[in-house]
């Protein structure tokens, strides 16, 4: 009776000493698994963060093209006035010189 005991008591212990590698070994596999997570949290942090970042420099880019798209139309309003300065300029020294 005492061997059957030591026998079934020998069984129980392998079931646990089983049931604990079973349980070590999920612990790792939630533990990678929460590494993962982390990581792939982190990458998308990133992303989100690039992404603002992009955005950002396309509101720059966008508000400076139309700052410079005001620059030209001015620099073309003033290059007309002083084109029509300058002929009436020559259109006076004609007169003048005509008178002359």
């Amino acid at each position: 009776a005492q061997s059957a005991l030591v026998a079934e008591s020998a069984t129980y212990k392998a079931m646990l000493r089983g049931a604990e590698q079973q349980l070590s070994a999920s612990r790792q596999d939630h533990a990678r698994e929460r590494d993962t997570h982390a990581e792939e949290a982190e990458r998308r942090a990133e992303a989100s963060e690039g992404l603002a970042a992009a955005r950002d420099r396309l509101a720059h880019v966008t508000a400076e093209a139309a700052s410079l798209r005001e620059a030209q139309r001015y620099a073309g309003e003033e290059s007309s006035r002083l084109n029509a300065e300058v002929r009436k300029e020559h259109a006076a020294a004609a007169l003048a010189a005509e008178k002359l």
